[in-house]
């Protein structure tokens, strides 16, 4: 599997940044249009809320959660428990174009996300008080996907290389048959001086190193159906997934 590094991760950024200035009006638009664009609404608890509603991550939403994507979203507000609720804004094809977090009155909402779709990839775009602070990137190749890529920004500034917060980034690597690779890898690449510091110490006091990039390698057994079986990481078997 592709070797992660701050050079690509750098790259990455740049190249999502570019996508996210480019398009962030045009979206921005969709939303002052969403009520003539979404067809239909479902609802959920926003503790729940991940973007494997629209981009099901053949690891975290099949072998993690059990082969669930979380709670189904549901057709009335009121079958929702919890303070926060959030909405779905569902395409003549039934997926989430528009997602929003609805809370009480002494907390209203500011955040939302748009998501478009594409012959090989999902792209959505997040906005807070309606300046956008982060894009997320699902990438697919003959349907099966092979990247998923988030990356968020200070809302304060215009999204740019030096602006970045994090990015997070998974790669998927079907490397041969009824078998697959997970890499999870997160950077944040702006940290201050006093936080870099105070990990340094946090990671030193536990007796590690402190690595400003963060990276997991799993493995996966599927069955002849693509389900998955089996995780391991390390190559050491960590969960057996129960039909």
């Amino acid at each position: 599997m592709e070797h992660i590094n701050k050079n690509y991760l750098n790259k990455e950024i740049s190249r999502v940044t570019e996508i996210i200035n480019e398009k962030w009006e045009e979206y921005l638009e969709f939303y002052t249009e969403r009520n003539n664009l979404v067809k239909s609404y479902v609802y959920g608890p926003a503790v729940a809320t991940h973007r494997g509603y629209y981009n099901p991550s053949p690891v975290v939403h099949h072998a993690i959660r059990g082969c669930n994507k979380g709670p189904k979203p549901k057709p009335a507000i009121g079958d929702i428990n919890g303070e926060d609720i959030m909405v779905y804004g569902l395409d003549v094809q039934l997926r989430p174009i528009y997602i929003q977090t609805w809370s009480p009155p002494n907390r209203p909402y500011q955040d939302f996300e748009i998501i478009q779709y594409f012959k090989d990839k999902v792209i959505g775009i997040t906005f807070d008080e309606f300046e956008p602070i982060g894009i997320h990137e699902t990438q697919f190749e003959d349907s099966r996907i092979t990247s998923i890529l988030t990356c968020y920004y200070n809302h304060k500034n215009k999204p740019s290389l030096e602006n970045c917060q994090e990015i997070i980034i998974e790669l998927f690597d079907n490397d041969r048959p009824n078998h697959f690779q997970w890499k999870w890898v997160q950077y944040n690449p702006n940290l201050s001086e006093k936080v870099s510091i105070l990990l340094d110490r946090l990671c030193e006091h536990h007796g590690e190193e402190y690595q400003p990039i963060k990276e997991m390698l799993y493995e996966f057994d599927t069955d002849q159906l693509g389900k998955v079986s089996r995780m391991y990481f390390d190559r050491k078997l960590v969960k057996d997934i129960k039909k």
